[in-house]
């Protein structure tokens, strides 16, 4: 019986996740006027890859020194894929930190 619970609880989350934050996920959705424009829309490491050149792009996120001042190579990393298979749109990234930030807490609820 525990486990269905547990089960219930899921849905409940992904519900409740879809309902309270589905305006992020708006195809109208429009990069804010804080850092969005620096992190994303006039990032150069975020530009288009070219074919055979995903080592020098990952090499120069790498030694990046920082869009706004914090070094996130492994962040940048995960926005750069992101944008190649989704497209430069907010709600890309609205929308994967919502659905990151959902699974760990189904993670830390598992673990704890």
């Amino acid at each position: 019986m525990r486990w269905l619970l547990g089960v219930v609880l899921r849905l409940l989350l992904g519900s409740s996740v879809a309902i309270v934050f589905s305006e992020l996920f708006s195809a109208d959705r429009p990069f804010d006027n804080g850092d969005d424009s620096a992190n994303y829309a006039d990032n150069n490491l975020l530009l288009t890859v070219q074919p055979g050149t995903w080592a020098e792009r990952l090499l120069a996120i790498l030694y990046d020194e920082g869009i706004i001042g914090v070094w996130e190579p492994i962040s940048l990393f995960v926005k750069l894929v992101l944008k190649e298979v989704f497209g430069l749109r907010a709600r890309t990234f609205t929308g994967a930190a919502v659905v990151l930030h959902a699974a760990t807490c189904v993670l830390v609820a598992e673990v704890c």
